[in-house]
Parts: structure tokens; sequence; C-alpha cells
């Protein structure tokens, strides 16, 4: 295939991909599903209210008798594997007609109690802790509990501690923060949700963002708002539900980002809607932005990409409003959080380095100290949410490589060192998205290893090109693990785009 013909393709392909966005493309997760299979109708509990969801969820017990995600991490499989027993139970015990028979779903939950006496022992030493993971777990315990499953309680007497040690963080009157991170895992509250319940859900009818959170309140407290919001996710992921909806903002904000530093500017009509979203987002900039129009309250990480995006596009935000995420320690990306965001700091320094900010100077020594203190021995950042340390360490030597050389030389080196013999980058092994960060990274290595780096992508290069309709493992933390489709194919065609620009060049 020549140059010419692959550039038209790899053009071609951006446009289908923006023309398909619509509010956020994600695979389901086994955990949001299950809190919406759970539900039954108001009138007859024997019944189902999705009973589609209940379908999807007996259809994705895995062979070891986990649900959630692939790869195979334990905060997800456990959660999710919770959360489906304990809603394939309740449904059983309520007499509700089911695709199998109740001896039938007893197996599967029996094989489920099964994987966590194994697994749940080695949970504590896992570093993939999910969204809401210390709050959520501990409701699912107690109902596993009253169902009279027999789980290895002692593997989870740390959560408990955790729970407490969030809330202890909390101030009072939290519980009534419409669109705040804490109503997103409303299902994690139980009896802590009381009197405010009803004010919790959004115009959308979700709850955050979040069906599972959504689906919670909906058992509380049924409305036809919520109802409706659920049986979109429902039928958007064809019985299975994604882990947030919609997340329209975090969607075009990444995958623009992508396409610019891979160099593939969308064509602007295709890119005119994207842009037109996250200007009406940003509004007058004094709030940010969260992952969507509407809904979780404004974080750091999305406020900072939009930032730089919507700049990118001839806008000219300002990046003071980032100075109200600002810590000792660095900059948060939730009110409240136990544990800072690298990718979020990065993302912070990258828009405050160039768009007005009134402390510039004092910021990046903040996020400067943050990111040295973060980095591992090897060279690397890993990150509160994704699986990868490629995620984080590729965004930190493409947003401020030229700015702190120093600081990112190891994370090259990381890099260099750990292709595999295909050319691929991954945890779990060699995967298209891991591989597609690392090429943006090498491809603005400048200086004495340059020629490394133009190898590295040669052969990153033929691994993308031989990988086209491989599968996708779901890295990106929330609830569960979760797969953003079009963010990362994004990436991947970026990559593409790259690696083939820098072959042409040194050819």
């Amino acid at each position: 295939m020549g140059t010419a013909v692959a550039v038209d393709l790899h053009h071609k392909a951006v446009d289908h991909l923006l023309a398909g966005l619509d509010g956020g493309t994600m695979d389901p997760t086994a955990y949001d599903t299950a809190w919406v299979a759970r539900l039954v109708h108001r009138g007859n509990p024997r019944q189902a209210l999705f009973p589609e969801a209940a379908t999807w969820l007996l259809h994705a017990q895995r062979p070891d008798g986990s649900w959630g995600a692939e790869p195979e991490t334990l905060h997800d499989r456990i959660a999710a594997t919770l959360a489906a027993m304990t809603a394939l139970g309740g449904l059983v015990r309520r007499g509700a007609s089911l695709p199998e028979s109740r001896d039938a779903i007893a197996r599967r939950i029996d094989s489920g109690r099964a994987y966590l006496e194994r697994r749940a022992p080695a949970l504590a030493t896992d570093p993939w802790e999910t969204v809401g993971f210390e709050l959520t777990v501990p409701v699912l315990l107690v109902e596993a509990r009253e169902l009279g499953v027999e789980l290895p309680w002692a593997s989870f007497a740390f959560v408990a501690e955790r729970r407490a040690a969030k809330l202890a963080r909390l101030p009072r009157g939290w519980q009534g923060q419409v669109g705040g991170a804490m109503v997103h895992t409303l299902e994690g509250w139980g009896a802590e949700a009381g009197p405010r319940l009803p004010s919790l859900r959004g115009p959308d009818g979700s709850c955050a963002n979040s069906p599972s959170a959504t689906a919670f309140y909906y058992s509380q407290l049924p409305d036809e708002t919520a109802r409706l919001y659920l049986q979109a996710c429902v039928r958007r992921g064809s019985g299975g539900v994604a882990d947030v909806h919609p997340f329209d903002v975090f969607e075009a904000a990444w995958v623009l980002d992508h396409l610019a530093v891979g160099g593939l500017a969308p064509r602007p009509a295709a890119a005119a809607d994207l842009l037109g979203r996250l200007r009406a987002a940003w509004g007058d900039g004094t709030l940010g932005v969260g992952i969507a129009a509407s809904g979780l309250e404004p974080d750091a990480d999305d406020t900072a990409l939009t930032a730089v995006v919507l700049a990118r596009a001839g806008m000219k935000p300002s990046a003071q409003v980032l100075e109200g995420f600002r810590r000792a320690g660095g900059f948060a990306c939730f009110p409240f959080e136990r544990n800072p965001s690298v990718s979020a700091n990065i993302h912070v320094a990258y828009a405050i380095r160039h768009l007005p900010f009134a402390d510039r100077d004092g910021a990046l020594r903040l996020i400067r100290d943050f990111l040295g203190d973060q980095r591992r021995a090897e060279g690397y950042w890993s990150d509160k949410w994704h699986v990868s340390p490629w995620y984080p360490t590729c965004r930190a030597v493409v947003a401020l490589g030229d700015l702190w050389p120093d600081l990112v030389a190891p994370a090259v080196e990381w890099l260099l060192e750990s292709q595999r013999e295909d050319g691929s980058w991954g945890m779990f092994g060699g995967s298209a998205e891991e591989t597609a960060y690392a090429v943006e990274a090498l491809s603005g290595v400048r200086g004495p290893r340059r020629a490394a780096a133009r190898r590295a992508l040669a052969h990153a290069g033929a691994f993308l090109e031989g990988e086209r309709g491989g599968s996708r493992p779901a890295l990106w933390i929330g609830k569960g693990l979760y797969h953003p489709r079009a963010v990362v194919e994004a990436a991947v065609l970026a990559a593409r785009h790259l690696s083939l620009r820098a072959g042409g060049e040194y050819a």
C-alpha cells in the first residue's frame, strides 16, 4: 500500500470514527449490568424490569466462575462477581422468571463463591482499585450474607476500614451534593442516602452519569425519568450496561487530543460538532467541565484536557479554573479523593503551561515535585484511572517532555527497554492501545535517543498494521474495568499515522 493511499485511508477512518460518536461509546461492564438486572417491576416483583440485562449477565459469567473484564484484576472481578451473585440471588428469591432454572442459577452463584474463595485472599495486594470499591463492596457483602452465601469474610476486613476512612474525610451535608462524585457511587451509601435521596437524580434521569447508582436510586424511589434513562442504557448495550453514560465531554476531548498528537487533524466539518459540544460544556470557563455536558461534577482531568483541545481549535480559554483543584501536594481530580491521579496532574500541567494561569511557575513546581515523587524507580508512572503504566507514562512524555526533559528521560528509556519482540507494548501481553500510547510518546523524542526511538516506531508500526481487527482489553478503571471504544480507536489511528510518517521519513 502506498503512503498516499494509506494516509487517505487514515483520514477516512477518522471521519467514520467521528461520525459514530453519540454520547460516548463504551463496552458494557458486568458490575453496572448487575445493578440494573436486579430491578423488578413495582407491581410485580416476580418480573425483572430489564430481563435482557439479566440474560446478558448470565452469558457474561467466565469459566472460572467470576464476572468482570479481561484482563483479570481483582478489584474489578470481585466487585463484579459480588454484584452479579447478589443480583441473581435476589431475583431467584423473589421468584422472578429467568432464562435458567433455580438450580442452574444456584450453581452459577456457587461457582462465583468458589472464585471468591480462591482469589479474595490476594485482594489487599491488588494495585488496581476500582472506583468506589470501599463504599460499594461492604454493601454487597451484607447482601451476600443475607442470601446465605458463605464467603472468606476475613479477606474483606480491610475494605470496611477503608470505607470508614473515606466517610471520615467527608464534610457534613455531603449527601446532598447533586452531581457530586459521591452521588456517582450512590449504591454504596446504603442507609446513608436517607431523606436526601429524592434530590439526587439529575434532569437526564441519571445519578451523576452512573447506571449502577441510578439503578440503586430506582430501587428505592422508582420514577419514570430514571427508568427511561436505564432503559436507554440497556438498549445501547444490547442488554449490557456501560460504566458511565453519557460521557460525551471526556470522549470528545480525548479523541481530538489523540488525533492532534498523531497529526491527524480531522476535516473541519467532521470536527465541528465535537468542538461545538466542548465549547457549550465549557461555558464561561468559571466552573470547569466533567465527563459529560451534564451530570457528574467538574474534575481537573476533563477540565484541563478540554481547555487544551479548545485552545488548539482557536479558542482562548483560561486555565485559571484549575486553581480550585490545587492541594498541598498537587492537584486533585475530585474533591475528597483518597489518592491523587498522576494523569490528571499531567494534564493540568499540559494546560497551565500554555494557557493563562496566574501562578504558572508555582503550580508547575508543585506538579513537577508531585510527579518526581510518584515516578517509579524503573522510570514509569502508574495511575488510578488506567491499569497500564504506559498510559500515564506516555502522556507525561507527550505533554511534558520538552518542558522537563530530565524528568521524562527515564520514562523514555523505560519505553525503549519495555518494547516486546513483536513490536508491541503492554501489561498483560501486547495491545494496540498501549502500543499506540508508546508510539505517540516516542514520536516526539529528539536528541541522542531519536534513532533508537525511530527503530522502535518502525517495529511498532508493523505490529499495529498486523493487529487490525484484534481484541481490545478493558484497561480503563471505573467501578469496573471498561473500554472506551472511540478514545482507544483514536489513539490507534493516530499511532498508525505516526508510524507511517516515521517510516516514510526514515526509509
